[in-house]
């Protein structure tokens, strides 16, 4: 899982925390190429320009250093979030 090569121990975390890992790492697809959009920005302009047949590589890397922890990890769930609601899931490939 992504969380166990950044060595975050799970087991020290709230459940709270706990649950956004699993969520986040639920949520992940294993892709190596180049994302589609980034920022929140990136994703609404792309939204309002793509079809229903667009795939959206969205990486997470960017956020993780974006804030300090928890909050980062709090922060990518809302965008995963987001994601799900604005785009189909066959539309999605979160890495």
């Amino acid at each position: 899982m992504w969380y166990e090569t950044e060595n975050i121990n799970i087991s020290n975390l709230s459940n709270e925390l706990k649950n956004i890992v699993n969520f986040i790492s639920n949520n992940i697809n294993y892709y190596e190429g180049v994302s589609t959009a980034s920022g929140l920005g990136d994703i609404l302009l792309l939204k309002s320009s793509c079809d229903d047949n667009t795939i959206i590589n969205w990486n997470i890397k960017h956020l993780i250093d974006y804030k300090p922890f928890p909050d980062n990890l709090i922060n990518i769930k809302f965008n995963i979030e987001l994601l799900q609601i604005l785009f189909k899931k066959e539309q999605l490939n979160i890495f």
